[in-house]
């Protein structure tokens, strides 16, 4: 599987595609991770967490949580 940077990197567009893509046989629209990005963003929105998610225009997106989640995140993962 393509990895998907964590904290805070960016995401090109075309691999964001190409996880979605992994493991199907079907053709996978252009516009399904807008899409994607914004019912995730409408899920994130009662906590706050939806501007975790920056578009960078003409590129990708980029995750990027508040310094003290990201620090959680990676204490938990040792």
């Amino acid at each position: 599987m393509a990895e998907i940077s964590a904290v805070p990197a960016y995401n090109p567009y075309h691999q964001l595609l190409q996880v979605l893509a992994e493991g199907k046989k079907r053709y996978i629209a252009q516009n399904t991770l807008v899409v994607k990005i914004y019912r995730l963003r409408r899920i994130l929105e009662d906590t706050g967490a939806h501007r975790w998610l920056e578009t960078i225009p003409g590129f990708g997106y980029r995750f990027c949580p508040p310094r003290h989640v990201a620090r959680l995140a990676e204490q938990s993962t040792q």
